[in-house]
């Protein structure tokens, strides 16, 4: 048996995710809007005509090992190196595989965005129509150990390290003229 093959079989039967591609999967999904579709105005930032409430989300195909997950939804089209961080929540019990729109999770941490709130900020690009990205991540830990001051890239990091696997949904948004 080649190392090529023991690998792939020591991936499986431990279900982790390898380059090869995961046994799982997972798959995040809206009742919002479908991957690549325009975000509507109402989970846009208040002073862009918005609410700033966050979207639904699902999400399916659990990975076995799963302790917690974790969300993070950013401006993939900002000038700001590595995105704009709009929502970073932690902890969100293995239990769950959904979120309501503007739901405050029992149990889950909203950490600091990039402009310095805890919880959701909707879009309001300067300029054209931004892809926004939002990823779950299945952790491997019951908590992530981030403080409530630690900057959402460094947030990002350590649920990537931690992340058994992750599954992404972006939406479309540009200022609507009035």
């Amino acid at each position: 048996m080649t190392l090529a093959a023991v690998f792939i079989m020591t991936s499986l039967m431990l279900g982790s995710d390898t380059s090869f591609g995961s046994i799982y999967k997972m798959k995040l999904t809206s009742t919002t809007f479908q991957n690549g579709d325009k975000l509507p105005q109402e989970y846009a930032k208040e002073s862009c005509g918005g609410k700033d409430v966050s979207p639904d989300l699902d999400w399916e195909k659990i990975p076995d090992g799963t302790m917690s997950f974790a969300i993070i939804a950013q401006d993939l089209d900002t000038k700001a190196t590595g995105g704009f961080y709009h929502w970073i929540l932690v902890d969100i019990p293995a239990d769950r595989t959904s979120i309501a729109k503007g739901e405050n999770v029992l149990g889950a941490r909203a950490m600091k965005n990039d402009y310095g709130h805890y919880g959701y900020t909707g879009p309001c690009p300067q300029y054209g129509e931004h892809r926004y990205s939002f990823t779950v991540y299945a952790l491997d830990v019951h908590k992530l150990d981030v403080g409530k001051n630690d900057l959402p890239k460094d947030i990002e990091a350590k649920a990537a390290y931690h992340a058994i696997e992750t599954a992404k949904l972006t939406g479309l948004y540009k200022k609507y003229e009035n």
